[in-house]
């Protein structure tokens, strides 16, 4: 259904106390915007909270990967990398306990992840042992010096879970875990994609999936973005910005240096890079907006600043720029030619996931477009061409994903999984492509397949603990996926019929229903059964009805028989008696 609400050490047990501290930590590794632009700024923004919050607690462990998890295996093991994982032991009671695994996305991560959060949250409540493990080719997690074309071969999504299948493999054999414990992953954005696949592949090695802001449908041409930023900007302040990039394409064409200048972008060379940069910066403030208390009342303000729309529009530019501590070079695309492996950014290797897998590419939709209509899907596929074939600005050489076997590889949109919760905000613009309750047949959500919108929230809103003024529909939607945790971790991996009574497996089907935000279990009894347990046969009950009613018909028919032939012979007694003279 689709539900709408408005072997480190122990001394990791002694960090309960560290937990309000981390609320931001927690965004660090996996609040991730996906613009071109865009993911670096968040990332390095947030990275900022966690170096101040967290240095004594970041002690990191590594785990010996396979580069390629589908070639023979080398006998000298030489292709292998070391890949950073972070745990958490506090909360868990023993070896039967379930083990909740958050999925690196597309930036570095840290021991934040692991100490706070809602998935801290959840892991308090099931006495859950905590581990998050970074994405391969991010972070700490690179396998090669270099990010060169050709190193970058085995940065894929199929490379990515299959890592997590080793990982996981691994820890139980390092940690003790039994066999029967079951294992939850965790994601949100890219990495929440990566949780719903991790199910969707290998149903029997996690018993459910939370799957935060997840863009599971490829695409080449993601206007759908666009529309949704103008959906969520008051409609005088969209016109405005409009107009705005209107009079900047204009300009461009006869005089491009001074209008870069006046934005402080001389360093885009490209002219449509610069504008997309300019698209980038609205993007942010819708995306993030209740993340930063409020970007698209700033970028308002701003766009409704004097006559000049372009110098309103220069204006926010720069409020932007100095809300990041980050530049034009710093947005700009030709920055990502840079094949130097640096931890705390990973552009290149995210574009290369885009140019190959996943596209995304966030385009001008056909009407009303606040974006410039520059921006197509053959421009994204130029700059792909330029920053992983070579190609130069001027050429026109392309570059394009494959979507079509990536969504026909996982499902897209319409996944058929189950076990898994979706979670998105209904202001976030990843979650058009994000699971909505639709079937590919077009019925409705499984139990098993919940979806959930939170009404006025952002990216990844609730992957971080609660904090004061939080919306009431964030605040239900923690405590619904917590309910569905639970439910989905007493619970088969291939049935819910467990949580019900075993005769509901006969004569009735187990299904899940949503009460006063709590998720629950009972059987909905086939025709002919009814009862808790579905146990009492409506025919039965019928049968008895029928007699009972046979009975009373007899003795009513009776009781009038005898009142009849009781009249007859006492009028043919008084007869007897009386005779007529």
């Amino acid at each position: 259904f689709r539900q709408q609400i408005d072997h480190p050490p122990r001394c990791l047990r002694s960090v309960g106390v560290m937990l309000t501290l981390v609320f931001l930590a927690v965004l660090v590794s996996h609040v991730h915007g996906n613009a071109i632009n865009l993911e670096r700024i968040h990332k390095r923004v947030q990275q900022t909270y966690v170096a101040a919050e967290h240095q004594a607690a970041d002690t990191q462990y590594l785990f010996r990967q396979q580069i390629d998890h589908f070639a023979a295996p080398l006998s000298n093991n030489s292709f292998v990398f070391d890949q950073r994982y972070y745990v958490n032991e506090s909360f868990w009671k023993n070896a039967n306990g379930p083990v909740f695994l958050i999925i690196g996305g597309e930036g570095q991560e840290s021991a934040g992840s692991v100490l706070g959060g809602s998935v801290v949250d959840n892991a308090i409540t099931y006495n859950a042992l905590v581990f998050c493990l970074e994405h391969r080719y991010y972070g700490a997690s690179v396998p090669f010096q270099t990010l060169s074309t050709p190193n970058l071969t085995y940065l894929t999504t199929q490379q990515a879970l299959a890592d997590i299948v080793a990982f996981r493999h691994a820890m139980v054999s390092k940690y003790g875990i039994s066999d029967s414990a079951p294992w939850v992953v965790y994601g949100c954005s890219y990495s929440g994609a990566l949780a719903a696949w991790f199910r969707l592949k290998y149903p029997q090695l996690a018993a459910t999936a939370v799957s935060g802001s997840s863009p599971i449908q490829a695409t080449l041409s993601f206007y759908q973005y666009d529309q949704n930023v103008a959906q969520n900007i008051p409609p005088t302040c969209a016109a405005n910005i409009r107009a705005a990039t209107s009079l900047i394409e204009a300009r461009l064409v006869n005089d491009s240096a001074s209008v870069k200048a006046q934005f402080n972008c001389s360093v885009v060379d490209d002219d449509v890079a610069f504008l997309y940069v300019l698209a980038d910066t609205v993007a942010f403030a819708v995306q993030y907006n209740s993340s930063y208390g409020g970007t698209v009342p700033q970028l308002c303000a701003y766009m409704q600043e004097g006559d000049d729309l372009v110098q309103a529009y220069a204006n926010f530019v720069a409020y932007i720029f100095d809300l990041t501590n980050h530049g034009a070079e710093d947005w700009d695309i030709s920055s990502f030619l840079n094949e130097t492996v640096t931890p705390s950014d990973n552009m290149r290797q995210w574009m290369w996931q885009s140019c190959t897998q996943l596209g995304y590419f966030q385009t001008a939709p056909a009407n009303n477009t606040l974006r410039s209509s520059l921006i197509t899907p053959e421009w994204h596929y130029g700059v792909c061409a330029r920053l992983f074939e070579g190609a130069p600005v001027s050429s026109s050489a392309v570059m394009a994903p494959e979507v079509a076997f990536t969504n026909a590889y996982y499902g897209g949109a319409r996944i058929k999984s189950s076990y898994t919760v979706f979670v998105n905000g209904n202001e976030d613009p990843w979650h058009a492509l994000s699971y909505q309750g639709t079937l590919d047949d077009g019925s409705g959500a499984p139990d098993t397949l919940p979806a959930i919108v939170i009404t006025g929230a952002s990216h990844c809103s609730n992957w971080r603990s609660a904090r004061p003024g939080d919306s009431q529909s964030l605040v239900d939607a923690r405590s619904l996926v917590s309910s569905f945790v639970g439910v989905f971790l007493n619970s088969s991996s291939s049935s819910i019929s467990s949580l019900c009574p075993k005769a509901c497996s006969r004569n009735g089907a187990c299904r899940m229903t949503v009460s006063a935000l709590s998720v629950s279990a009972s059987c909905q009894c086939f025709e002919g059964w009814h009862g808790n347990d579905c146990t009492q046969s409506t025919d039965d009950t019928l049968h008895t009805k029928v007699l009972w009613l046979v009975v009373v018909v007899v003795a009513v028919a009776c009781a009038v028989l005898g009142a009849g032939l009781g009249w007859f012979f006492g009028a043919r007694t008084r007869r007897a008696y009386n005779p007529v003279e």
